[in-house]
């Protein structure tokens, strides 16, 4: 039986969970910093106070470590074949 790795795995499959998880990625980057522009809005549809933006920050840091591991995890545990034959 073969076990599931990103090495056994075919190319197109490969390619197809890279572009996922590039594309989450970027929406999760990009998420994290709208919550990180704009603090008090992100705060007020979280129901809290428009002065309190903690819990807004934390967010938006906590969607760019998110986007940046999956845009890491597609470029190297998913990288394309580099064979040239």
């Amino acid at each position: 039986m073969v076990t599931q790795h990103p090495k056994n795995m075919p190319e197109n499959k490969k390619a197809m969970i890279r572009m996922v998880l590039t594309v989450s990625g970027f929406v999760f980057t990009a998420l994290g910093l709208a919550c990180l522009i704009m603090p008090a809005g992100v705060a007020e549809m979280l129901g809290q106070d428009n002065k309190d933006t903690a819990i807004a920050n934390i967010l938006g840091a906590a969607f760019i470590l998110v986007g940046i591991s999956d845009i890491a995890i597609a470029k190297i545990i998913f990288k394309g074949n580099t064979n040239n034959d």
